[in-house]
């Protein structure tokens, strides 16, 4: 009788459950970052109150903690949903990740949604080669 016995070794679960390349929007001086709907829909408005979660699809902002796992910052920040449907996180992004951290176009950040302390976890997971992309003003 052969058993069901998996020989998959894993080492590591990667967090980072939303991924994005940073595009010109994100680090041009728009103050906002556009977050993938498919991974909020996946990974964090599951994770999220149900109150929290119909207030930010219904286009009210609501305040978010933002931890920085590369400096050990925690920021405030404005989660909300535009009429368009995209959904963005404002109130600060440039002056506290852009300028503050020197992202560029191309840069690879990673974020999750940690349901135990109610706040998105931060990352630059890769940086572009110095010089070659343009965060803008």
């Amino acid at each position: 009788m052969p058993l069901d016995v998996s020989t998959e070794l894993v080492l590591y679960r990667d967090p980072w459950e939303i991924k994005k390349q940073l595009m010109e929007s994100d680090v041009n001086g728009s103050s906002r970052l556009l977050l993938p709907l498919d991974c909020l829909n996946a990974h964090v408005f599951p994770k999220m109150g149900e109150e929290m979660v119909r207030r930010i699809r219904g286009g009210d902002d609501e305040k978010v903690l933002v931890l920085d796992m590369d400096t050990e910052r925690e920021h405030q920040l404005v989660f909300r949903r535009w009429k368009s449907g995209s959904y963005v996180l404002k109130g600060g992004w440039t002056k506290l990740f852009v300028r503050g951290l020197g992202l560029e176009i191309g840069d690879e950040i990673g974020m999750f949604w940690d349901e135990a302390s109610g706040k998105f976890y931060f990352k630059v997971l890769h940086k572009v080669a110095l010089g070659t992309g343009n965060a803008g003003a």
